[in-house]
């Protein structure tokens, strides 16, 4: 990290605010700088109409970024459409897919919540948050598949306008971008309309990042008190909370290297660190009771009976949690933490940090706590939360390859990560303290989730999100800093023209099949294209002489955008709808058919034949996980069983008019079933992905990157989502019993 124009320098607080030293000086900021941008609201810029501060962009007028001085209504209709757009696009059609798996538990235990059942965390199902906030929308609207997703849909559109947390970071143009980018993000629309935690996690990461960076440019306590609490619904929502701690802090411990090395060195008190310094410090003591867990990783050398992260399978209790001696050995390493955090806190400001703590507190211990109806909650949160997922590393979920996240990243998110790359590198080398922040947040995430045991195609969200903020503040550099009037005047609308011609003549030569049967018309076409991108490349030098090589580059890189975004918007809409529950797309993964709400429609049109309705009984093998998504289907049924017919043959017909066997268990249950009940008829229960990428060497990894002859078929999945094998999938058989008044079905 190095110098930032606009970063805090040596200061020191006076009445509750960071006031710089008035003489410049090198310190942990780098050389002599300015003073830090006058304080801000959030939205006080946009509603004034003062465009945000961008820096080494010429401000209005100058000749350079006309796009700064854009009208404000411009700029607030902007924002109002994406989100109109956001929010359209993310509740469209919302209840019709099948609900997937994981969907049915979080909807049912939170439906369970919403008629009295109570609610207790369980670090399987991740932080409580998810629950209660499902639970208010069925209060509110009723029980169905597009309320339990409704939540998601709130907080995928609401993303859209965090970007106005980091405007005077950012600039006017680039957070306009940026939320434009969110707004057509594959990842992003696809889990704002699935009920799973990511997309709340991706508002939370987005929120504390633009928090701490107000703080950096205006450090007012409001910051912190708003920071504590988006922290704390992070951690009650997701355990990589821990993660997104890690790593954003890691990124401020840089920027504040000077303040935290006198403080070493007893140069410094901690009263005197800078604001980077201070979000650093904030954001550390808050996650140290909650870390205590991490102890676990060093339980072998512990008494075979002492646990502090019980492993899956060990006797006695819960996954993460403590046993035997554990209990007092986790209470100690806790309650240790929490003193010290409290105590450190306030050798650094005793009047903010205790209203931080409150915050963080009072919120984290209501949610896992549920309102305090479930006290264990507290141990489950501050122990256990991090301990199942310790325990659970050696499971490695998915069971994806290291490369995973190389595959499915640009298959979905390839505008981000396209100019990401390229940004990352130009920064590196000429930006300034943000942009520096940025790339450690966005190559840190991609190396963290890809060192993470468990790959899931959810996890894009976090790995997408700080690619989309470093895309669109570069996206934003490039736009502010071309006059764009007079590189238009001067020829630079034949860019617009000419680079999507030579995109495609480009394309054709490197897929182009040779006609060994016409090779004389083969080779003269594909010289042909190769003199038209001749011709191209020509104009586009002669328009780089007649205005800049910046301006033919930053029109060829907007051309190049708009032409990626339209290959976005496709790619977005293509998996939220038509392939929602069909698993041609990796962000699929594995999904419930579209057969199971069809046939829970048939069952609903028995329970009205028989006059039963919601009293008839049902059976449903266990097997394979069967039981859901049914418990949620079926959660209204007070009369269904889940028997599992693979482990336990059954003897006897069971008393229930529709039965629902797992397909192994057919030969079991034809024979008791008999004439009693209708022939069994097939439908698919599960099906998934057909993973032909894994198990690649590093050699046949990158062999098949750099191989031209094995483009073929990525291309033709990249564009037409054609698979090569067929989809994987687990069946069952449905039978009605025969006394129904009439055959359902038909």
């Amino acid at each position: 990290m190095s110098a930032d124009h606009t970063a805090q320098g040596p200061g020191r607080w006076v009445k509750g605010r960071w006031v710089e030293d008035p003489v410049p000086s090198h310190g942990s900021y780098g050389p002599a700088h300015s003073q830090a941008p006058a304080p801000a609201d959030v939205l006080s810029d946009l509603t004034t109409g003062t465009p945000a501060p961008t820096p080494g962009v010429s401000p209005a007028g100058s000749g350079g970024g006309w796009w700064l001085g854009m009208p404000r209504r411009y700029e607030i209709g902007g924002y109002l459409a994406l989100l109109a757009a956001g929010f359209f696009m993310r509740l469209w059609d919302l209840g019709s897919r099948a609900i997937h798996h994981d969907e049915s538990l979080h909807a049912y235990f939170s439906w369970e919540l919403y008629t009295g059942k109570g609610f207790q965390h369980n670090p399987l199902m991740h932080g409580p948050f998810q629950f209660h906030g499902m639970a208010g929308i069925f209060w509110l609207l009723g029980d169905s598949e597009f309320t339990a997703r409704l939540l998601p849909v709130l907080f995928g559109s609401a993303m859209i306008l965090l970007p106005l947390l980091l405007r005077r970071r950012l600039g006017n143009v680039g957070a306009l971008i940026t939320a434009g980018l969110i707004t057509i993000s594959p990842a992003l629309l696809y889990y704002s309309r699935f009920a799973r935690e990511d997309i709340y996690m991706g508002f939370w990461t987005l929120a504390l990042v633009g928090l701490i960076w107000r703080y950096i440019d205006d450090p007012r306590n409001r910051w912190l008190y708003l920071l504590s609490g988006v922290v704390a619904l992070g951690f009650a929502t997701k355990e990589n909370e821990f993660m997104i701690v890690a790593i954003v802090g890691l990124g401020l411990v840089l920027i504040a290297r000077a303040d935290i090395g006198r403080w070493i060195w007893g140069q410094r008190s901690l009263r005197e660190w800078g604001p980077a310094g201070s979000v650093a410090l904030v954001l550390g003591l808050l996650t140290l009771p909650l870390i205590g867990a991490a102890a676990g990783v060093f339980q072998s050398y512990l008494p075979a009976d002492i646990k502090l992260t019980a492993p899956d399978g060990f006797p006695g209790g819960a996954v993460g949690a403590p046993r035997g001696a554990g209990y007092a050995i986790a209470i100690a390493i806790v309650v240790s933490l929490l003193i010290a955090s409290i105590g450190i806190g306030l050798a650094w400001r005793r009047g903010p940090w205790l209203k931080i703590l409150l915050v963080f507190w009072a919120i984290y211990i209501t949610l896992h706590t549920t309102f305090f109806t479930n006290m264990i909650g507290v141990g489950s949160g501050t122990w256990q939360a991090l301990g199942y997922w310790i325990a659970q590393q050696d499971v490695a979920r998915g069971s994806q390859p290291w490369y995973y996240y190389f595959v499915i990243v640009p298959i979905y998110e390839f505008l981000p990560f396209t100019i990401a790359v390229g940004a990352a590198f130009f920064y590196a080398i000429k930006g300034d303290i943000f942009t520096r922040f940025l790339i450690l947040w966005a190559v840190l995430t991609f190396i963290a989730y890809t060192i993470a045991s468990e790959k899931m195609p959810w996890l894009v969200v976090h790995v997408a999100l700080p690619m989309i903020v470093l895309a669109g503040k570069a996206l934003g550099d490039v736009v502010t800093r071309v006059n764009w009037r007079a590189t238009m005047t001067r020829g630079g609308i034949y860019v617009f023209l000419g680079l999507p011609l030579a995109l495609l003549m480009v394309w054709r030569v490197l897929f182009f099949r040779w006609d060994a049967s016409n090779q004389l018309g083969s080779f003269s076409l594909i010289w042909a294209m190769c003199l038209v991108i001749a011709v191209l490349l020509a104009l586009f030098y002669w328009l780089a002489r007649r205005t800049s090589a910046r301006a033919v580059w930053s029109t060829a890189l907007v051309v190049a955008t708009v032409l990626m975004g339209v290959l976005t918007v496709r790619a977005g809409v293509v998996a939220a709808y038509a392939h929602g529950d069909v698993p041609r797309e990796m962000l699929v993964y594995t999904q419930t058919s579209p057969d199971i709400p069809d046939l829970m429609e048939e069952i609903n049109r028995v329970g009205v034949l028989t006059g039963e309705r919601e009293k008839m009984k049902i059976t449903v093998d266990a097997a394979d996980g069967y039981t859901w998504p049914w418990a949620w289907y079926l959660r209204k049924y007070k009369n269904t069983g889940y028997p599992d017919y693979s482990a336990n043959r059954p003897t006897t017909a069971p008393d229930s008019r529709v039965v629902i066997a797992n397909y192994r268990a057919k030969v079991n249950v034809d024979p008791i079933l008999g004439t009693l009940y209708t022939d069994g008829r097939k439908l698919v229960h599960r099906w998934w992905f057909p993973e032909q990428y894994r198990d690649l060497t590093p050699s046949e990894f990158f062999g098949t990157v750099i191989d031209p002859d094995r483009w073929h078929g990525a291309v033709d999945y990249f564009l037409f989502r054609k698979l090569s094998h067929d989809l994987g999938g687990v069946d069952s058989y449905v039978y009605f019993e025969r006394t129904i008044p009439l055959q359902a079905g038909q």
